[in-house]
C-alpha cells in the first residue's frame, strides 16, 4: 500500500464523528493518569467539605438539603464520593469529557469552523483543567450552563428550562442567568415555558421543608446573607486583569478576537446571530459582572478567588474557537499559502494544551496547606489525642485523621461559631487552630494563647512561608483545661518562644483593618492579591497614631517592637522614616527616626523591617506617644502588615 493511501484511508475512517470520539478519550486518559499519579488535590477545604457531605450523604439524608454544600451537586456526587474522594475527582473528570463535547455541540450549531475546538479550548483552559481534580461546584456549574445553552439552540425549550431551574442549586450566582435564559424564551414567545424555571426550587423547597422542617429553607439557610466582606473587597476589576493568568494568554487572544467577530456579526446581522449574542456572550459576561460587582462590594462574601471563573469556560471556549479559526484564516490571507492557515491553527492548538501543565506541576502533589495539616494529624495521632474529642473549623482536620465530620461523639465543627470558643467545647477535648477560618470568625491565635481555658500543646508552621487572606499560616493545638491562671505563661512560652510578654498598639493589614484617617490611600498589590497603603507625595505623614502613656502598662524603659512589610516604588534616593516620639506638656522629650531602607536597595519588591525601639529610662506613665511614617523624600511606598507593639512584661 503507497504510503498517500493509508493516509487517504486515515482520513476516510476519522469522521468527524469519530474524531471528536477519539479526542475526548485521549483528554480522558490524560486526565485519568493525571488522577491517579496525584498525591494532592486542588479546591483546600472547600474540596474536603463538598465532600464529607457528599460521601456521608446516604448515611445523613439530611445533607442532601443543605444549601452551603449545594444540594445538586451534593445528589449527583454521593454515588461517586461513598467510594472516596479519588472517585469524586474521577466524577468531576467525566463531568469535564461533557463539558468539552457540549461545548463542541454548540459551536456545530451556531455553525462554527471546526467546531472541535471547542474541546481542547473548554479542556485545557488552566483555571478548568485546575479545577477538574478538585471537589468543587464549578465544573457542574459548567456542564450545566452549556447544556442549557445546547437545549435552547436545538429548540428543546421544556427540557432547558427544567435543566436551567436547578443551576442556582448548583452555584448561587446561577440564579443571575436565569434571567438571561427567561429573556431569550420571551424573545423566542416561549412564554409558558419560562414556568418551568421554578421546578428546581419548588421540588427542593418541598422535599428539603419536610427534612429540615422549614419550607423557606432555600432561603433561611442562605450562607451568604449575611457578614458582608468577610473574606475582605478588592478591584471591580480583578477578574479582567487576572484572566489572562487564569485562561491563559493564547485563549485570552482567541476568546477576545471572537467576542469582537461575534459581537460585529450581531450588530450587523442581528437575526442570524442573536442567539450566539443571547446564549454564549450574554452569559458569559453577566457571570463575570457578578462575581466582580460581589467581590467590589463584598455582597455575597466573595473570596474573590480565580477559580470561579471555571464555571464559565465552556462558552469562553465556544468564543475562541470562532477567535482560533479567525486567526489562523488571517495568516493565509497574509501569506497566500494555505498550508500556514493549517499550521498556525497547530500552532494555537497546541499553545493552548502547553499552558495548564506550564502554570501547573502535574501530576499534583501535595502542597505546603496539605503538608501542615498532615503534620498536624500525624502529631494528634503519635501523641494519642485522637482518643478525645477534636474540635475544628478546616474540614481537613477530621479527613486526615480519619474521622466522621458529622459523628459529634468524636470529633464537630465549630465553623463560622463566632461567640466565646470556650463556651462551645467540652473540658479534655482538643481543639486544632487554624490561620484561616478562625480569624474569619474573629477567634485569634493570641486571644487564644492568653485563654485561662486552654493549654497550648504545640504550634505547626509551614516549610515555606504562604499566606492566607494576607496571614501568615499557621496551626495550633489546644487542650480545653478547667480555668487555670497559671497555664499563660506556659502558653506564651509555646506560643512565643520567649519571656517577655508583648501587647499590640497597632495591628493593620489592610484587607480587614486599617487605619481611618488614611483609608482613602489604600492600595490593592494586583501581583501579590492582598491590599496595603500607598504613602506617596499628597502629604509628608501617614498613620499617624497618638497614645497616653498613663494608659499603657510598660516595665520600665519602654521598649517598642516594630514590624512591617515595604516596597519602595520610584525612588531609592532617601529611605521612608519611621518616627517615634514622646511629648509631655507640649514639649517633645523624645525623637527618634528609624530608617525603612533594604541593604540590597532593590525597587518594586517586598522586603520585612523587624526591630525593637528602646526608649530612655526616664519616660514615664505621663506624656503622649506619638508615632508615624515621614515622607521627607516624597517618594512612593507600599507598606502592610503594620505591626507595632510594646513589652509589658520582662
Amino acid at each position: 500500500m503507497k504510503v498517500s493511501d493509508f493516509f487517504h484511508s486515515l482520513h476516510d475512517f476519522f469522521t468527524e464523528k469519530r474524531f471528536v470520539v477519539f479526542t475526548l478519550s485521549l483528554i480522558f486518559i490524560l486526565f485519568l493518569f493525571g488522577l491517579i499519579l496525584s498525591d494532592g488535590f486542588t479546591g483546600g477545604a472547600e474540596s474536603i467539605w463538598h465532600y464529607n457531605y457528599s460521601h456521608f450523604a446516604f448515611k445523613y439524608p439530611h445533607l442532601l438539603f443543605n444549601s452551603w454544600s449545594k444540594p445538586v451537586f451534593t445528589l449527583l456526587s454521593a454515588p461517586f464520593a461513598v467510594f472516596g474522594f479519588k472517585a469524586m475527582q474521577f466524577f468531576n473528570i467525566l463531568l469535564a469529557i461533557a463539558a468539552g463535547l457540549f461545548a463542541y455541540l454548540v459551536a456545530k450549531e451556531l455553525k462554527m469552523r471546526q467546531p472541535i475546538l471547542a474541546i481542547i479550548l473548554c479542556c485545557f483552559t488552566p483555571v478548568f483543567t485546575y479545577n477538574i481534580f478538585s471537589g468543587l461546584t464549578e465544573i457542574l456549574f459548567a456542564v450545566t450552563t452549556i447544556i442549557t445553552t445546547y437545549l435552547l439552540l436545538k429548540n428543546r425549550y421544556l427540557l432547558a428550562s427544567i435543566v436551567v431551574s436547578f443551576l442556582p442549586l448548583i452555584r448561587s450566582e446561577g440564579i443571575f442567568l436565569i434571567p438571561i435564559y427567561a429573556f431569550f424564551l420571551v424573545y423566542r414567545k416561549q412564554y409558558k415555558t419560562v414556568l418551568l424555571m421554578l421546578v428546581g426550587p419548588i421540588i427542593y423547597s418541598v422535599v428539603g421543608g419536610f427534612v429540615n422542617h422549614d419550607f423557606l429553607w432555600l432561603i433561611n439557610q442562605n450562607p451568604y446573607s449575611e457578614d458582608i466582606g468577610l473574606y475582605g473587597t478588592g478591584s471591580f476589576f480583578q477578574f479582567i486583569k487576572r484572566s489572562p493568568g487564569y485562561f491563559g494568554i493564547p485563549n485570552e487572544l482567541f476568546y477576545v478576537t471572537g467576542l469582537v467577530a461575534g459581537l460585529t456579526l450581531y450588530l450587523r446581522s442581528q437575526k442570524e446571530f442573536s442567539k450566539e449574542f443571547l446564549l454564549v456572550i450574554l452569559p458569559f459576561f453577566t457571570y463575570l459582572f457578578v462575581h466582580s460587582f460581589m467581590w467590589w462590594t463584598g455582597l455575597g462574601n466573595s473570596q474573590g478567588n480565580n477559580r470561579y471563573m471555571a464555571a464559565i469556560v465552556p462558552l469562553m471556549a465556544v468564543m475562541s474557537t470562532r477567535g482560533l479559526t479567525l486567526f489562523s484564516l488571517m495568516f493565509e490571507i497574509l501569506f497566500r499559502r494555505p498550508w500556514i492557515k493549517i499550521a498556525a491553527l497547530y500552532i494555537g492548538i497546541l499553545s493552548v494544551i502547553h499552558i495548564p501543565f506550564a502554570v501547573q506541576n502535574y501530576p499534583i502533589g501535595t502542597d505546603a496547606y496539605n503538608k501542615i495539616v498532615a503534620q498536624v494529624g500525624s502529631w494528634i495521632k503519635s501523641n494519642g489525642l485522637d482518643k478525645q474529642k477534636i474540635y475544628f473549623k478546616d474540614s481537613n482536620v477530621p479527613f486526615v485523621l480519619g474521622l466522621n465530620p458529622f459523628d459529634s461523639t468524636k470529633c464537630q465543627s465549630i465553623f463560622l461559631v463566632k461567640s466565646k470558643v470556650n463556651e462551645n467545647i467540652e473540658v479534655g477535648s482538643i481543639l486544632v487552630y487554624d490561620e484561616r477560618f478562625f480569624p474569619t470568625d474573629k477567634n485569634e491565635f493570641d486571644s487564644l494563647v492568653q485563654n485561662h481555658n486552654f493549654e497550648l500543646q504545640k504550634v505547626f508552621e509551614p516549610d515555606a512561608n504562604f499566606k492566607v487572606y494576607s496571614r501568615d499560616y499557621r496551626m495550633a493545638i489546644f487542650k480545653r483545661i478547667r480555668t487555670d491562671s497559671a497555664i499563660l505563661n506556659k502558653n506564651r512560652m509555646v506560643a512565643y518562644g520567649s519571656k517577655e510578654e508583648f501587647r499590640s498598639l497597632v495591628n493593620l493589614n489592610f484587607d480587614r483593618s486599617y487605619h481611618q484617617l488614611d483609608s482613602a490611600s489604600i492600595y490593592f498589590d494586583n501581583k501579590n492579591e492582598t491590599k496595603c497603603i500607598e504613602i506617596n507625595v499628597l502629604k509628608e505623614q501617614f498613620i499617624v497614631n497618638e497614645f497616653d502613656l498613663s494608659t499603657i502598662n510598660f516595665e520600665k524603659p519602654l521598649e517598642l517592637y516594630l514590624r512591617l512589610k515595604i516596597n519602595p516604588q520610584d525612588t531609592l534616593k532617601l529611605p521612608l522614616l519611621y518616627v517615634v516620639e514622646v511629648v509631655k506638656k507640649d514639649k517633645q522629650i523624645f525623637y527618634k527616626e528609624i530608617q525603612l531602607e533594604n541593604k540590597d536597595g532593590e525597587l518594586n519588591s517586598w522586603f520585612n523591617i523587624d526591630c525593637r525601639v528602646k526608649l530612655p529610662e526616664e519616660i514615664s506613665f505621663n506624656g503622649t506617644l506619638k508615632t508615624y511614617f515621614l515622607n521627607r523624600n516624597k517618594g512612593r511606598y507600599l507598606i502592610d502588615d503594620y505591626q507595632l507593639g510594646y513589652c509589658f512584661k520582662r
